[in-house]
């Protein structure tokens, strides 16, 4: 199964939640609940997402080399009031995709070693 980055994002949440719910059941109830950890969710996000990663500016979105679209890059909340805010948008899209790059590499070299 591929888990685009924002359905990875929400899975994490998702799991951090019933972590906490998991917590209070065994406070309450006593019962016990498997939980994933979020470090094998991450790691199952970056296997999926093939490197290396761009910023659509035109679509505002960040997709992998296969297309496989990773996020939407929306901030127009914000962005609305400056005087640039198509290049603030375009500016964290950027940095967003280059990061996403940069740990992808960091994480090829070091299971190349």
């Amino acid at each position: 199964m591929f888990l685009t980055w924002s359905s990875a994002m929400h899975e994490i949440k998702r799991l951090r939640t019933a972590k906490m719910n998991a917590i209070l059941l065994k406070k309450w109830y006593g019962w016990t609940i498997s939980i994933e950890p979020v470090e094998y969710i991450k790691e199952r996000i970056l296997n999926n997402i093939k490197s290396p990663v761009k910023y659509h500016s035109m679509g505002t979105m960040i997709t992998d080399s296969n297309n496989e679209l990773i996020c939407d890059i929306r901030g127009w909340g914000r962005f609305q009031y400056m005087v640039d805010g198509e290049a603030a948008q375009d500016s964290v899209g950027e940095f967003i995709a280059s990061a996403i790059n940069e740990k992808l590499d960091s994480d090829k070299k070091n299971t190349d070693l």
